[in-house]
């Protein structure tokens, strides 16, 4: 038996989500692509395009879009970070870390604001 759901999310909570997935929940990309996955995800994109305008395009989800989303998000979070350390005093701290056979490497920056460390 098919049931009908009604759900409020749009578009863009739905790429949130995705990213927030491989971003923060440490998903592999792959999941994008998996069979079961889809089977959740593609009815969803479906009833968004159906009822985007003709002004938006309709909206892709898969490892390609994830990335280029991702990319965009940490290119505005760099710009954020440069102004906000423009002509400041940093200190810069790195530090690696193996997880589930994954490398990573991290980098913080402190500095002075209003007599706080940032």
């Amino acid at each position: 038996m098919v049931q009908n759901l009604h759900v409020k999310l749009n578009a863009d909570a739905l790429v949130e989500a995705c990213v927030e997935l491989v971003s923060v929940n440490g998903r592999p990309l792959s999941l994008l692509e998996d069979t079961g996955f889809r089977k959740i995800l593609d009815p969803i994109l479906t009833a968004i395009n159906k009822g985007s305008t003709e002004a938006l395009r309709p909206i892709a989800i898969n490892r390609k879009s994830i990335i280029a989303h991702i990319q965009r998000r940490a290119e505005l979070l760099r710009k954020e970070i440069r102004e906000e350390v423009a002509g400041r005093l940093v200190s810069l701290k790195t530090d690696t870390v193996t997880r589930m056979d994954r490398h990573l490497l991290g980098v913080n920056i402190q500095f002075i604001q209003d007599g706080q460390f940032v």
